[in-house]
């Protein structure tokens, strides 16, 4: 009777750790989309941010709860920002993921031609 309810919540422990680790990949995984479309030539920040919304929409609705995107565009630099939370299985656990990513912008320049 002392060991079943520590051998459960170790593998509810277990289970919730790749749960967290799921959504997290999702997280990331939508974030390199999102800024993918953000720096391209011709994207911007509504772009990138409708592309990670879509990703997550697509692959992990039920994974990352509550997402929030965020994506920025300067002259020069590209970000995004993501956060939400997994899946919970233990009672008042609350756990959150943000992944920020960033890259330079993409453009096109001649031979010689400095920024």
């Amino acid at each position: 009777m002392i060991v079943f309810p520590i051998v459960l919540l170790l593998f509810l422990g277990a289970i919730q750790g790749a749960l967290y680790f799921h959504a997290r990949n999702v997280a990331i995984k939508a974030g390199e989309e999102g800024l993918r479309q953000t720096r391209s030539q011709i994207g911007n920040s509504a772009i990138g941010t409708a592309a990670a919304y879509a990703y997550i929409a697509q692959t992990g609705s039920t994974v990352l709860k509550a997402p929030i995107v965020v994506a920025n565009r300067t002259p020069r630099d590209a970000s995004i920002q993501i956060a939400g939370q997994p899946i919970t299985l233990i009672p008042f656990l609350e756990l959150t993921i943000t992944v920020n990513q960033n890259a330079p912008v993409e453009r096109i320049t001649t031979p010689g031609q400095a920024w």
